[in-house]
């Protein structure tokens, strides 16, 4: 489907609106989260993780090694030990964890240079205070 003939996210969803994260790996999901959708444009779906939002990870998976930016840009990695730990169990190969810890380093480069999504007035942004917590729905298991 060409970029022109796709529908626009503007569509979809609304500020405001709960959805499910689902993050494939190999075919497989490999974890899922609610969120709140913060903003809607042509070029850009925006979502809102609240503080206390509860993730599930599917059997037979491992967490990855994520990168944490606080709202005033500081950062601090996430879940190193279980990234090593998934390496060491087979559960992820070596080469996958660098890919995962290199895509990290260039998040924080980005972060860093203060280039976007981190210079584009997000860092001033803050969620509807009257948001709930999304729940992640029945079926969330289920990959579409």
């Amino acid at each position: 489907m060409s970029a022109s003939s796709r529908p626009s996210p503007s569509a979809a969803w609304d500020e405001g609106d709960s959805v499910v994260l689902r993050e494939v790996f190999r075919g497989r999901l490999w974890t899922a989260r609610p969120a709140t959708v913060a903003a809607v444009r042509d070029d850009l779906v925006a979502v809102y993780l609240a503080p206390g939002t509860i993730f599930k990870v599917p059997a037979n998976t491992s967490p990855d090694g994520n990168v944490v930016i606080d709202p005033d840009l500081s950062w601090r990695w996430k879940d190193e030990e279980e990234l090593e730990e998934a390496v060491r169990l087979g559960l992820l190969t070596r080469q996958a964890a660098d890919g995962i810890r290199a895509e990290g380093e260039r998040v924080i480069a980005r972060l860093e240079a203060r280039n976007p999504p981190f210079c584009d007035g997000w860092e001033r942004w803050r969620p509807d205070p009257a948001w709930p917590i999304p729940q992640l729905p029945v079926g969330w298991d289920v990959t579409p």
